[in-house]
């Protein structure tokens, strides 16, 4: 969607976003084509949010080949690894269910 390389820079990407967001503005666009605009648009964000957060990147770069299986039909890739699995222990916490915290003492 942006048109970077794989080990493309956060000023390569950054640069991208805002050369693509440019060119596929919704505003910038045809009103026959708002709908369709605003989805590519759309995923335009989502891609940039995606690659200039590290650890969605990181994330993202684990998980690339599932997740381009998935876009095609296939199984989605997890969002985390337990930690019994190798992932960190910071990815199990983040599978538990949160406590409930009382609004008053």
């Amino acid at each position: 969607v942006l048109g970077v390389e794989r080990d493309a820079t956060e000023a390569q990407i950054r640069a991208a976003y805002r050369r693509r967001a440019l060119e596929l503005h919704p505003d910038r666009q045809a009103a026959d084509e708002e709908g369709v605009a605003t989805e590519r648009f759309q995923r335009l964000q989502a891609s940039y949010q995606l690659l200039s957060d590290a650890h969605e990147r990181a994330w993202f770069d684990r998980n690339r080949e599932a997740i381009l299986a998935a876009a095609a039909g296939g199984p989605a890739p997890p969002r985390s690894v337990p930690a019994a699995a190798g992932g960190s222990s910071r990815d199990a916490l983040a599978e538990e269910e949160p406590e409930e915290m009382p609004l008053w003492p």
